[in-house]
């Protein structure tokens, strides 16, 4: 019989989203939530230690989502349903439905909704690149193809 974790009642949606795990009376550790679900998250913790979440804490997840509007600072407050290896199952409070719609916006940009967004150095550099190929190199291959094709 598969573990009760195994089962999904939710359907789940990948996210990388960095952040710190805090749990009373243990130490904070970084962390990366991997997927949610309206029922809870799943949550990694690079090299997990003998003094992390148990089952049944408390704890909370603090992070920075990328929202169209801006980042916004986020705790989500869960308990700790279920641990193995460094992987945590947590599940939400009675604010499911106010999480997965705040996770669900993470990551889009302002550009993906008609507007101007905010984009990495290495998304700009990438879009510079991009842009000096179509303005002078591109229009170079593009009349040599030409020459070439009315030539033969």
């Amino acid at each position: 019989m598969a573990d009760t974790h195994d089962r999904r009642r939710h359907t789940r949606f990948d996210i990388t989203l960095n952040g710190l795990l805090t749990a009373p009376g243990r130490p904070v550790s970084r962390c990366v939530v991997r997927d949610y679900c309206l029922g809870g998250l799943l949550v990694e913790t690079p090299g997990r230690s003998t003094n992390g979440p148990r089952v049944g804490d408390e704890v909370r997840v603090d992070a920075k989502l990328e929202l169209p509007e801006g980042p916004r600072p986020v705790a989500i407050k869960a308990r700790v349903v279920w641990a193995r290896e460094s992987y945590f199952g947590l599940s939400f409070g009675d604010q499911s439905p106010d999480y997965v719609a705040l996770l669900g916006q993470h990551g889009h940009s302002v550009a993906e909704h008609g507007g101007v967004g905010r984009i990495s150095g290495s998304e700009a550099r990438a879009r510079a690149k991009l842009r000096h190929a179509g303005t002078r190199l591109l229009p170079t291959l593009l009349r040599d193809l030409l020459v070439d094709a009315n030539e033969r």
